[in-house]
Formats: structure tokens, C-alpha cells, sequence
């Protein structure tokens, strides 16, 4: 019976192809739309969890929280603390410095604005360079007084990235430093100032780093370990050396990156239920076009209605009809415009791939197909030819036979 009425559906809508189509634009447009959306934001997410867990460097940090007074630095003590705790995932400790910003001049006495910090070869080697190379082993073991710019500071001060490798920027506190890597600019808009690069090492003869201790430590850990756990090993051990009863006295902070993803998958969740309902407006849209296009079904349709009735059909079989009409229109305008969002934020991604990561201001991004954005997109589509279908209907079921037949 079901399957008589969806075939007797569609023979209408194909019928009138051209106003069905004209019908369904609201809910094709609003379904793609969601659907892209959330492909979208779900690419997005996962490409940005892989890039922060490719690797095991850096996915736990250790700082010194902020605000508190303590003669306890985060320094070398600290790493000795954890390499005698012998934590079995970790791979080893490296100590970050960060934060300079000075005056940059050339022997012409050209100057720019920089701004940047110490850092060590891996986390140089991920920028996209222009010319020359990232900091060696050697560079950071021996103090090397090299540096690594971006594209902003070698036009500014040398001309070209080219013109600038090999020459000598001396900084306002007077230190002279060789350029040997160029790297394109981090900001896809023109930046103010320029940024400069140093060898981690020499963050250690800082007088704040000194003082101080490190700016954070990055922990290195092996392939599939466990942060949760790795981070609770390494508090405890903080904790259990330093002599801290409770987290509120405990002096350093461990961030598992972990606890980032989990607030990006929030963030972007978030972002995209919000443009999602934006777009689902067109999807009310739809639903009054549907309306709309049943009632004038019902209004062609009324002689057929009541001839129907004549030969005894029920209120409820109308009504059951009429819906089934509403409910297959709007599952094929949500059909084709799930089509349209996956195709489209396939297409959006590829051009994305193509044309702006080789550039290096975005990463490639991974193609997933949220499932769960088409499966509520086509019961959205279906409880909007139900609710907007309704009234049209019951319209058609309530009709007097003998009225409905006299009609022209």
C-alpha cells in the first residue's frame, strides 16, 4: 500500500517536474547548506587533531602558573625531577624559551620592528621556508649566534629572501646575528613587524630565563601513549618531589593536549550548529513553498478528491496520501541537496588543497563526510513534509464529496 502511494507520489511530482523542482530549491539549498557546513567544520577538526598529534613532541606542556610568587623556576631541576621519576611513555624533555621583541638593524642602517623568541630546530623546521634552512643541531648545541626571518623582515631590510641570506642583523641591545633561513610570512595579511628567530639555547642567557627558569618545557612522548595518564605521572611526580599535598599548591601546570582537542571538537561543534541554523532558515523557507505547492495540489486535485471519497475512501486515507505526497517531495529535495553540501565542501576542500596550502597559510585538510549532519538534514527534510504537509492534507480530507465533484 505504502509503496503504491510513494510510486503514485513521485509519477505526480514527475508530472510536474519543472514546479516540483522550483518547489524544492528552499529545501535543497537549506540541506546543502547544512550539510557543508558541518563536512566543513568536521574536516577542519579532524585536520587539526592530526596536526597536533602526528607526533608525540610537544603534546604535553609544563609551565609555571601564572600570579604566584615562588622561588621554585621552572628550570633544569624540574627535567631532572622527571628523568629520575623514569616515566615509561615519555621520550625525553626539551625546555622552550619565548618572547622578544626589539629593533632590527641592517649594516645600512635600515631598521624594522621585530617580534619573535627562541626556538628550537623542530619547531622551525614546520614554517615554510623561501630560502635557506632552519636552525641545525649544531647551531643550538653550540649557542650559534644565527637566525632565522620571515619574508616581511628580508624584503624590508634586504630587498628579497634571497638578497638576505648570509647578511648580519644586529638587534638594539647591540648582538649581531647571521641570517641563514628565510620563512614565509605567518598572517595571510601584510604584518607590521617582522619575525625573527633564535636558537633555543640561547634563551638560557637571558637574564629572565636565568632568573626565571624556561618559559614551558614540551615532553616528548612515544608513539600511542597515553597523555592522560603521562600528564597524572608527571604532576604526581612534581607533586610528590616538591613536597605538594593538593593541586591548588602545585606551582607548575601540566597541559595535556588532550584537553585542547577536546575544546576545539567543542568549539567547532559549536561554530557549526550555529552557521547550521543559519542555514536551516531556508529549510522554513521550503517548508512554506511545500505548503504552498500542496495546497494548489489540492486545489487542482479536488474532483479527484472527491471521486476518491465517493468510492468510499476515508479522511485518513486522503490525509495519509496527501502527506506521503509532502514527505516524498521533500526527502528528494533533501536527497539531491545532500548531494550538493557533500560535492560542494569536497570541491571547497580540493581548492583549498590546491591552490592555498601549497602557499603554507593553511594546512591540507582531510575530507570527512559528516554522517550525522545527513541523517538529521533527511529527517529534518521528512519532519518538515509531515508538519508543513499537514494542513494541506486535512485541508483535501475534510472536503464534501458532493461539493468536491460538482467543482470545475
Amino acid at each position: 500500500m505504502i509503496w503504491e502511494l510513494i510510486s503514485e507520489a513521485l509519477t505526480t511530482l514527475r508530472t510536474n517536474w519543472m514546479r516540483t523542482i522550483l518547489t524544492m530549491i528552499g529545501i535543497i539549498l537549506g540541506v546543502a547548506s547544512v550539510v557543508a557546513i558541518m563536512n566543513l567544520g568536521q574536516s577542519a577538526y579532524t585536520t587539526a587533531e592530526e596536526e597536533i598529534t602526528d607526533t608525540g613532541y610537544g603534546n604535553i606542556k609544563i609551565y609555571k602558573k601564572d600570579g604566584l610568587e615562588t622561588n621554585l623556576p621552572l628550570n633544569q631541576t624540574v627535567i631532572n625531577i622527571l628523568q629520575e621519576a623514569e616515566i615509561e611513555q615519555v621520550a625525553g624533555y626539551e625546555p622552550q624559551f619565548y618572547g622578544f621583541g626589539a629593533t632590527a638593524y641592517n649594516s645600512d642602517g635600515d631598521s624594522v620592528e621585530m617580534s619573535g623568541g627562541y626556538r628550537g630546530s623542530r619547531d622551525v623546521e614546520k614554517l615554510t621556508f623561501l630560502a635557506g634552512y632552519p636552525f641545525s643541531e649544531d647551531d643550538i648545541a653550540e649557542k650559534s649566534q644565527v637566525t632565522v626571518v620571515d619574508e616581511y623582515t628580508a624584503k624590508e631590510v634586504f630587498g628579497s629572501p634571497e638578497a638576505a641570506l648570509g647578511e648580519t642583523l644586529r638587534l638594539n641591545n647591540g648582538n649581531l646575528y647571521r641570517i641563514i633561513g628565510v620563512t614565509k610570512n605567518e598572517s595571510l595579511f601584510e604584518p607590521s613587524y617582522g619575525r625573527m628567530y633564535l636558537p633555543k639555547s640561547l634563551g638560557e642567557l637571558e637574564p629572565l630565563a636565568q632568573t626565571y627558569g624556561y618559559s614551558y618545557i614540551d615532553v616528548n612522548l612515544k608513539v600511542g601513549s597515553d597523555y592522560e595518564a603521562v600528564a597524572e605521572d608527571i604532576e604526581q611526580a612534581l607533586m610528590d618531589s616538591y613536597g605538594f599535598t593538593d593541586e591548588d599548591e602545585m606551582v607548575f601546570t601540566v597541559e595535556n593536549v588532550k584537553d585542547i582537542i577536546a575544546e576545539l571538537s567543542v568549539f567547532f561543534t559549536a561554530f557549526s550548529i550555529g552557521l547550521s541554523l543559519i542555514a536551516a532558515i531556508s529549510l522554513l523557507v521550503g517548508g512554506v513553498g511545500i505548503m504552498n505547492i500542496m495546497l494548489v495540489n489540492v486545489t487542482e486535485r479536488t474532483k479527484e478528491i472527491g471521486l476518491m471519497k465517493a468510492l468510499g475512501a476515508q479522511e485518513k486515507d486522503i490525509t495519509f496520501q496527501f502527506l506521503i505526497e509532502a514527505i516524498v517531495l521533500t526527502i528528494c529535495g533533501g536527497i539531491i541537496g545532500v548531494a550538493i553540501g557533500v560535492g560542494g565542501s569536497f570541491l571547497i576542500i580540493w581548492l583549498s588543497n590546491t591552490f592555498v596550502a601549497p602557499s603554507g597559510y593553511l594546512p591540507k585538510f582531510n575530507f570527512v563526510v559528516s554522517q550525522q549532519s545527513i541523517l538529521v538534514s533527511l529527517t529534518v527534510s521528512m519532519l518538515i513534509g509531515l508538519i508543513f504537509g499537514s494542513y494541506p492534507a486535512k485541508k483535501a480530507a475534510r472536503l464534501d464529496p458532493v461539493e468536491a465533484l460538482r467543482r470545475d
